[in-house]
């Protein structure tokens, strides 16, 4: 009996031993578990840090690339810009010359015309060919006008422009009215009529 009861004691200190160590082993994988949420909660913190970071310095290229690309367009406005002054200088250049040249030519038509009515022949010929003078000066003087007209518009336009990007630096584009383009391209100016005079 007493084997019995030794062996039932053993298998109950045993079991009790069994107990806690299954009691140790629940603690242990709790607190692994608990371990691992930390750990995947730690982990997470981090990616978000990485990702965050790594959007930060994406922005950091894309505002670089951005301040690059605004510099690099001031530049090409800048140089737009002279080449509009260069090639308003040569478009105010080559009317100024057409201008000159069809006075000249007003003048010799002139010449020629007094030349021949001082000529005291009153041949049909001579007539003729004072009519054919006086004919090629009209076109002459109506090109004048024509010249004189560009040139004026030309000098508005550009006080426009120059006036526009003084006061207006922005984007978007500086429209005239339509109005007022039209009245300066019909206006005669006070010099050609002027010179209608001087040449009539």
């Amino acid at each position: 009996m007493k084997d019995q009861n030794k062996k039932v004691a053993n298998l109950k200190h045993n079991q009790q031993l069994e107990k806690k160590k299954n009691a140790q082993l629940l603690e242990e994988v709790r607190r692994r578990e608990d371990n691992m949420t930390d750990n995947s909660q730690h982990l997470q913190v981090e990616e978000l840090m990485n990702a965050l970071e790594k959007t930060r310095q994406e922005l950091d290229s894309t505002k670089a690339r951005l301040a690059s690309t605004q510099q690099s367009l001031a530049e090409k406005e800048a140089h737009l810009a002279n080449l509009r002054i260069e090639r308003r200088k040569q478009l105010e250049e080559i009317l100024e010359m057409k201008q000159e040249a069809l006075l000249a030519a007003i003048s010799e038509k002139d010449a020629n015309i007094a030349l021949l009515e001082l000529s005291a022949s009153k041949k049909k010929k001579t007539q003729e060919e004072v009519m054919a003078l006086k004919r090629e000066k009209d076109r002459l003087v109506h090109q004048l006008k024509q010249q004189t007209q560009n040139r004026m518009k030309l000098m508005a336009d550009n006080y426009d422009d120059d006036h526009h990007h003084y006061h207006h630096h922005h984007h978007h584009h500086h429209h005239r009215s339509p109005g007022r383009t039209q009245h300066s391209t019909h206006r005669p100016s006070p010099d050609q009529d002027d010179e209608e005079g001087i040449w009539a």
